[in-house]
């Protein structure tokens, strides 16, 4: 279980208009969260490069509000299961354990 499935969602996150904004919003959240903890600047490229994706991949991901599977997988391996399971980032897939 992540330390951070139980920690509360910013109020500007959950003022979106519609689920759908929230959950996308909530989505760039934790990806932006996981780049701070991945490097002190926070860079997102830093992130996907790391991940072995291109600069721009994670970018990509921001602008659309989805992730492949495989790139949640990526960040929880890169950044730690402890704080970014994958089933933050696609909750629709992957079931967090109760």
């Amino acid at each position: 279980m992540s330390l951070l499935t139980d920690a509360p969602i910013p109020a500007w996150v959950k003022a979106r208009q519609t689920p759908e904004s929230v959950d996308r919003a909530t989505l760039c959240f934790y990806i932006r969260l996981a780049a701070l903890y991945h490097n002190d600047k926070g860079s997102v490229s830093q992130l996907s490069t790391a991940c072995g994706l291109s600069e721009s991949t994670l970018h990509q991901v921001l602008k659309r509000g989805e992730i492949a599977p495989g790139h949640a997988v990526e960040i929880e391996k890169l950044v730690g299961r402890t704080l970014f399971p994958r089933e933050l980032f696609r909750p629709d897939l992957f079931v967090i354990p109760e």
